[in-house]
């Protein structure tokens, strides 16, 4: 019955740009969003990435992330090369 009630976006928004860095898990939705209000205030953003694993070593490629890359994009895995990236760098529309 105390405290902040509301979701952890509204939370952040509430702190105002008071804040120098943003360390999220979560539902693919929630990191999004996050990561959209971090970059807007220019704070570091690091979300930890879930997938499902075949696996587990980065054989199978099951796993992967689109990564905005040199103008471009490029497929990470959650096992192997992560599972904590930069928000920022996150191709959340796909």
């Amino acid at each position: 019955s105390k405290g902040f009630h509301g979701n952890i976006v509204s939370q952040v928004k509430a702190l105002g740009k008071n804040y120098d860095a943003v360390y999220a898990c979560g539902p693919k939705l929630m990191l999004k969003a996050i990561s959209e209000l971090a970059e807007s205030t220019g704070a570091l953003c690091q979300v930890s990435c879930e997938a499902r694993m075949a696996c587990g070593f980065g054989v199978c490629v099951g796993c992967v992330v689109k990564i905005k890359s040199n103008g471009g994009f490029a497929y990470k895995k959650v096992c192997k090369d992560g599972p904590v990236f930069n928000g920022w760098e996150v191709e959340w529309d796909e």
